[in-house]
């Protein structure tokens, strides 16, 4: 595929809004900006003689590049100190790359599967009419320190979780579910689990009567610190409004779960007819 460079500019440009850090070496930039263009990494290395000298460099790299130096002049991104081929974004860039008004709504991407829509969650399901089979997430962990996209502490869980959820469940199908990565924490400067996943678990109960179908396990390959208290696996609760109807749909499947190794829930849940 050969997209054109201010496509391409996008790429490159969305590839800075992945990391927490913003921070990407110039090979991370090649894969993901060659990736979201669906460029084929033969593409991405294909040479092509540059100059009176004739030297051979891959064309798409080179324009690449050129996107990076002008990301640089721009004052988005700049050379990480100390480091060879690594760029950071600049103050100026999270808040022009990462910040949206509340009252906006942007198509992030799309795919043939379907499509995300980078907005307020609250103010975009607020607005939704179609029908929901799976609300699968991970919202914000209640952390000490906050990622910069926020979140509440994990007294507040409950409530803010809720709030984003009831419009979601009153559009679920029958036999409709919820699937949350909630995550393990720790209550405030002591090694005792905080015990909000439970609390979360039984507000979506008494509020939206959803019930709770089984807890699925994920095991981290990066658990949190400090790492002598940080816990390697996560319990995944899943909730249903219509535990009858699974079962009457489910009668000759076989339900199988699995420790997740990867950031990944696509193989959570395997169903094996």
């Amino acid at each position: 595929m050969n997209a054109t460079q201010i496509e391409l500019f996008e790429h490159v440009t969305d590839a800075f809004s992945q990391p927490q850090d913003g921070r990407l070496t110039n090979r991370e930039v090649y894969r993901i900006a060659s990736g979201r263009a669906g460029i084929s990494k033969a593409e991405l290395d294909e040479p092509k003689a540059f100059g009176k000298a004739g030297s051979m460099r891959s064309e798409m790299k080179h324009r690449i590049r050129w996107i990076l130096n002008a990301l640089k002049t721009s004052g988005v991104i700049q050379h990480v100190a100390g480091e060879r081929a690594v760029w950071e974004l600049t103050e100026a860039g999270k808040s022009k790359l990462r910040k949206i008004r509340p009252d906006v709504s942007c198509l992030g991407y799309s795919t043939d599967l379907g499509i995300a829509i980078w907005s307020d969650a609250e103010r975009v399901m607020d607005h939704w009419q179609e029908t929901i089979f799976l609300a699968l997430t991970s919202p914000p962990y209640p952390l000490r320190i906050p990622r910069l996209y926020g979140g509440p502490p994990a007294h507040a869980h409950g409530d803010f979780l809720c709030r984003h959820f009831e419009p979601i469940v009153k559009h679920l199908a029958p036999g409709g579910n919820i699937v949350l990565n909630l995550g393990d924490v720790f209550e405030d400067h002591s090694p005792a689990k905080s015990t909000y996943i439970e609390e979360v678990t039984l507000a979506f109960k008494a509020r939206f009567g959803l019930h709770l179908m089984n807890r699925i396990i994920w095991q981290s390959n990066k658990p949190p610190s400090p790492a002598h208290w940080a816990s390697v696996r996560a319990v995944i609760p899943w909730m249903t409004c219509g535990p009858n109807a699974i079962a009457q749909a489910c009668q000759n499947v076989k339900f199988e779960f699995t420790i997740v190794k990867s950031f990944s829930f696509s193989r959570a849940m395997r169903l094996i007819v």
